[in-house]
């Protein structure tokens, strides 16, 4: 779920061992989170194409590359920077940060959540069927 939930952040700092994909299809289902769409829309479409369909690892420089993180920190400078942040954002004027992030939220979603229900309407016809529990029981069967 981590890939997919990155469009959706304002901020997102990594560790250098963090990483990501997108396994749906290989579990035979679809996207989630509006994947489809948002994932596109942050990272390109060729690129988010090739990790929804081939569910290839992504690694904390490629989110960078993509736009999905804003920087890759090292695992001991993580916390601190990421407390630092949240302290700079909440010295902001409060109703200006309120308003502000609503309006950059808001550009985005209006695409978005068509796509929530889109996926919503088609994970329920994939997931518990055939492909989905022959490909969840490989899954598990692996050495």
């Amino acid at each position: 779920f981590g890939f997919t939930l990155l469009p959706w952040c304002e901020v997102v700092l990594l560790s250098p061992e963090a990483r990501v994909k997108a396994p749906f299809v290989g579990l035979g289902v679809t996207t989630q989170a509006a994947a489809s769409v948002a994932l596109a829309s942050v990272m390109g479409a060729k690129a988010a194409t090739w990790h929804i369909l081939t569910g290839d690892w992504l690694s904390a420089e490629d989110a960078v590359t993509y736009g999905l993180a804003e920087k890759v920190l090292p695992s001991s400078d993580l916390l601190p920077e990421a407390l630092a942040l949240a302290h700079r954002f909440a010295g902001q004027p409060p109703q200006a940060m309120r308003v502000t992030t609503r309006l950059l939220r808001q550009g985005r979603r209006t695409g978005w959540e068509s796509a929530l229900e889109r996926e919503y309407h088609e994970m329920a016809q994939l997931a518990g069927g055939q492909e989905n529990i022959e490909a969840i029981g490989s899954f598990f069967d692996r050495d």
